[in-house]
């Protein structure tokens, strides 16, 4: 049998090759040296909103709302993010055709017709709403990305494909949507 003592409080013991940890609280930090592993979440940063966005339709890539950008620090060295975005299902006007692209904008500087900026360089997700004002929750994921080694804002944009009349994209303040980022380890 060993033991691992600090001021004779056993912290650690092995038995016949079993090892068991004393009980009690550990406080520290995890260096960034440390090794998880693979699907371990290392942080989830969840922004969730009340708020409305009005789409004038494309072709410009437009931020749905200020209050839904996420400041991003990583943690883990080698690590990958995924987005998820979450939205009621939008009302307002339509015409018949009228969809609207989704994507995640990363250290967004505008509206634009460039993909440059847009997580994996395209949109991730496309609806076509429905004129009935009917409400269905719409979740949609990027494909996982590298975590980025420096400060990195991301938040949600919309791209339409119709130039009439202007309509309520991801909520009109009625309900709830977001932005959620994970990183985790590969």
């Amino acid at each position: 049998m060993a033991k691992l003592q600090i001021n004779n409080t056993d912290i650690i013991t092995e038995s016949s090759g079993n090892i068991t940890y004393a009980s009690g609280t550990y406080n520290g930090t995890i260096g960034s040296s440390a090794t998880f592993p693979a699907g371990h979440i290392i942080q989830y940063i969840p922004n969730f909103q009340s708020i409305g966005t009005t789409l004038d339709g494309g072709p410009n890539w437009n931020e749905a709302n200020s209050s839904l950008r996420i400041t991003f620090n990583r943690k883990q060295s080698g690590s990958k993010i995924i987005g998820y975005v979450y939205s009621p299902q939008p009302r307002g006007e339509y015409s018949t055709g009228t969809y609207v692209n989704v994507s995640i904008g990363i250290d967004w500087t505008g509206a634009t017709t460039s993909t440059d900026k847009l997580w994996g360089n395209a949109g991730f997700g496309n609806y076509m709403p429905y004129v009935t004002g009917a409400r269905i929750p719409t979740i949609w994921h990027s494909k996982p990305i590298d975590s980025p080694s420096s400060e990195t804002v991301f938040t949600i944009v919309y791209q339409g494909n119709s130039s009439g009349t202007p309509y309520h994209i991801f909520n009109d303040g009625t309900g709830i949507c977001g932005l959620v980022l994970t990183e985790y380890m590969p």
